[in-house]
């Protein structure tokens, strides 16, 4: 009988400590992503000028538009 507490509570202590370790896993995860979403991606902030420009249409054709009337 004693042996058989001593393994139950042996097992509910492994399961209690490996329940701890989870969760102290998940907020350093969670610690990680909000310091990480906070800082805005410099690489992006230095090209802004060059990214922008690329989205720009190019202005129309004069010449072609005339030919097309």
């Amino acid at each position: 009988m004693g042996t058989s507490l001593a393994t139950v509570g042996v097992i509910l202590g492994l399961a209690i400590h490996e329940h701890q370790v989870q969760r102290q896993h998940e907020l350093a995860v969670a610690n990680s992503v909000k310091l990480i979403s906070g800082v805005p991606n410099a690489d992006i902030l230095e090209n802004f000028d060059t990214i922008r420009a690329l989205n720009q249409a190019p202005s129309p054709d004069d010449k072609l538009l005339a030919l097309l009337e």
